[in-house]
């Protein structure tokens, strides 16, 4: 079994063999971000935004990233939920 620092070490030095900038502090959906612009796959870049248009609350949506990642490092082909895609509109007025 993959330790959690250990599979964030493997994901940071791949986002940086691509030319990214990241550390082993980032957080996790920002690094799941990084990840998924190195692989040319566009998801929203905030993790509230997402929170919010799906109504979930966002320790859910850290949670689900920190899954994708290690599902990632298992599989090594990167899944990104629809919900992570969405680019709306949000209407607070």
């Amino acid at each position: 079994m993959i330790k959690n620092n250990e599979a964030r070490a493997v994901i940071v030095a791949e986002i940086l063999a691509c030319g990214g900038r990241v550390t082993l502090a980032t957080p996790s959906y920002r690094m799941l971000y990084k990840l998924a612009k190195v692989k040319g796959i566009d998801i929203n870049s905030k993790s509230s935004k997402i929170a919010k248009i799906c109504g979930v609350k966002k320790a859910f949506i850290k949670r689900k990233a920190k899954q994708i990642m290690a599902n990632y490092i298992k599989t090594g082909q990167l899944v990104i939920p629809r919900e992570f895609q969405i680019k709306g509109v949000i209407n607070d007025g």
